[in-house]
């Protein structure tokens, strides 16, 4: 650790750093003032391509800006990936979502305060995720979860940010599954006055 320690600490260079240690792979993006690192939206567009006909990719995401990662999206629900996002309305104007064309059982679901239902008073909730869940992938892997410091949007591969995907954890995939489906519940609730942390 102490190497990996330097090394992250003194690059050369704007570059990536991938670290893979079992079912874990972690990328440090290293941009500079002038130099952007797509790194993270690289890695996660290869994992939307591996997505497997016939499993289903659920994403969170405050904010989603990219044309190619909507592109991939819409490719992938064409071999037959079912999509199940949502995202924060508070950036709907700015986000690109709304022009995915979707079919089958794909849902698309804005969150107005994180879906959590708060009263009218509360501005300042948001759905702050910045996660996807992959069922399946055609490379073997299972129940693949990617989560990340950066939003899929213009810009934040600008910033110094990290992505970790976690492969083969039934139980972290169904909770953040859990999550997800809790949200999309209470998005419309207006009573629902406290989020359930319980998941």
């Amino acid at each position: 650790l102490t190497g990996l320690g330097a090394t992250l600490l003194a690059p050369s260079a704007a570059r990536a750093e991938t670290v893979v240690s079992g079912n874990y792979t972690a990328v440090f993006t290293y941009p500079k003032p002038t130099t952007y690192d797509s790194s993270i939206n690289t890695s996660v567009g290869d994992l939307v391509d591996l997505a497997a006909p016939g499993s289903t990719l659920y994403m969170g995401m405050y904010w989603f800006n990219s044309s190619d990662l909507r592109a991939k999206l819409t490719a992938a629900q064409d071999r037959g990936v079912t999509l199940r996002i949502i995202s924060e309305s508070a950036n709907r104007p700015s986000s690109d979502l709304d022009s995915l064309a979707l079919t089958g059982g794909s849902t698309l679901t804005w969150c107005s305060r994180g879906c959590m239902g708060n009263g009218s008073g509360d501005t300042n909730a948001i759905d702050h995720d910045k996660y996807i869940v992959f069922d399946a992938l055609t490379d073997g892997r299972k129940n693949v979860v990617w989560q990340s410091s950066q939003n899929l949007a213009g810009g934040q591969d600008g910033e110094i940010n990290n992505a970790v995907v976690v492969s083969g954890n039934a139980t972290l995939a169904s909770r953040y599954r859990a999550h997800f489906n809790d949200q999309v519940r209470h998005s419309a609730d207006s009573l629902h006055t406290t989020y359930d942390h319980t998941t």
